[in-house]
């Protein structure tokens, strides 16, 4: 760690031409057009607490005629302007942060991170202080984009790493209401995942709920209480990326992939799930799961061709809206292979009914990661079942998610995973392809002149476009 707190190798920038240390590169605020600073070759200075160091000095144009005026474009960690506008800096030394303008206002640090703060990390740039080039995102990416009613749009952004949400009427496009807090409805970052969605006019948002992205959550909001998952849990979120979010019948689903912990094999291996919530849950007891879900579940997605070893597609890319297919409501996934294995893609179709079935099977009994999981005997179960909406199934007589027995609910904290993993329909992928990895999907149920055709359009991640024509089972 260097003598000011920043991590990583220490050495210099160039930013526009202009050599700077690491310290007056985290305040360089450059006026105008936004300018790329790249790291330079000379050695890290000494430490201060060498008899051979000195004060670092770096120069800077000046703006005016003045020898002594402020430095164009730069603010630096000194403390003195030495002769021909030169900045004498100390090591020690730190000034506030560019002051905000029109343009680019200031990014002040995320709560909470005293960190960010005092360095007074600027709108325009700078995230990664490890020695790394800071990275120029400091956009306003919109990540969600929800039709909130018939006539309002929810819109979300990353806001330089500040979200923030609002809503706008669909044909005006005029803003509604008051802005919101983004925090657990989108991002912090465009390359974080996010899946969103809108029932009951309450909005459903899985993602990460800090800036690391150590805090991943399902979270619900907008109306009513909030709820979410329960924080740093491996059992019910182990590094996921989320790819879709719908409502259906009782529930809200969450389609996403994550590390899997039931597999018993070495290092990271990630598996495709589809996850689920009560609309009607209202959170637990004082004492279990209070303002915490108490419905929520999941359970591994399964597209393979089948054989003696079969073929495993385990990578989730893209789900889906529903579609009628043969009669019935069904979603279509695109999967791909593990990133260390050959490129192949496939494309499975799932029946919602064979969904909410799968649900009503065997909880997995968590052993740890050195072996697999096996199913929880029947009798271990405790009644109503862990993961029933209040009202429904074997919690009919329950009128309120908090009035579950406390130990249902915590069968539920502990074991949020059922056992095996939901089958395509057909047993088989519509679709395969290697050579290549396919990651998106739209779908056409009714083609052809009588409309009893269906044709998938898959994007490929090489910029090509497939059409297939399947016949689903």
């Amino acid at each position: 760690m260097g003598p000011d707190g920043v991590t990583g190798s220490v050495g210099l920038w160039v930013v526009g031409g202009l050599t700077l240390s690491p310290h007056s590169a985290l305040r360089c605020h450059l006026w105008g057009r936004p300018r790329r600073c790249r790291p330079a070759l000379p050695p890290p200075p000494p430490s201060p607490s060498s008899s051979s160091w000195a004060p670092p000095r770096w120069r800077c144009p000046s703006r005016g005629t003045s020898s002594r005026a402020a430095p164009w474009g730069c603010q630096v960690s000194g403390d003195s302007v030495g002769r021909n506008g030169d900045a004498v800096g100390t090591w020690g030394h730190r000034v506030p942060p560019p002051a905000a303008t029109a343009a680019y206002p200031r990014f002040g640090g995320l709560r909470g991170d005293n960190g960010s703060a005092e360095l007074g990390i600027g709108f325009q740039r700078m995230l990664r202080l490890n020695g790394t080039l800071l990275v120029d995102g400091c956009h306003n990416h919109i990540r969600v984009l929800l039709p909130r009613d018939a006539r309002t749009l929810f819109v979300c952004g990353t806001n330089a790493f500040s979200p923030v949400c609002r809503t706008y009427q669909a044909l005006t496009l005029q803003q509604e209401g008051e802005e919101l807090p983004g925090q657990a409805r989108c991002p912090f970052d465009a390359r974080q995942s996010i899946a969103a969605t809108f029932a009951d006019d309450r909005l459903y948002s899985a993602t990460v709920a800090d800036f690391q992205a150590s805090d991943a959550v399902i979270y619900r909001s907008v109306r009513g209480p909030a709820l979410r998952s329960i924080k740093y849990s491996s059992r019910w979120l182990r590094e996921p990326h989320f790819v879709h979010a719908m409502p259906h019948g009782a529930h809200v689903y969450f389609f996403f992939r994550e590390m899997a912990a039931e597999l018993g094999l070495p290092g990271k291996v990630p598996v495709s799930r589809v996850g689920r919530v009560c609309r009607n849950d209202a959170g637990g007891s004082p004492r279990v799961l209070e303002r915490r879900w108490t419905s929520f579940l999941k359970k591994r997605l399964q597209c393979a061709v089948p054989g003696d070893v079969p073929f495993h597609f385990d990578v989730l890319e893209a789900v889906t809206a529903p579609h009628t297919l043969h009669g019935r409501p069904a979603v279509l996934a695109v999967f791909g292979t593990q990133r260390n294995s050959i490129p192949g893609s496939a494309v499975c179709a799932f029946y919602l009914a064979d969904v909410e079935r799968a649900f009503e099977g065997p909880f997995a009994d968590p052993r740890g990661a050195a072996a697999p999981w096996p199913p929880v005997p029947e009798e271990r179960v405790p009644r109503p079942r862990p993961g029933c909406c209040a009202g429904m199934g074997s919690a009919a007589a329950i009128v309120t998610s908090g009035d579950i027995p406390d130990d249902t609910l915590s069968f539920a904290k502990e074991h949020p995973l059922l056992h095996g993993a939901v089958a395509p329909a057909g047993g088989r992928p519509l679709f395969t392809q290697t050579g290549t990895r396919l990651t998106q999907l739209a779908v056409d149920a009714g083609a052809g002149p009588r409309g009893n055709h269906t044709v998938l359009f898959v994007g490929s991640e090489d910029g090509r476009v497939l059409k297939v024509l399947t016949d689903l089972p």
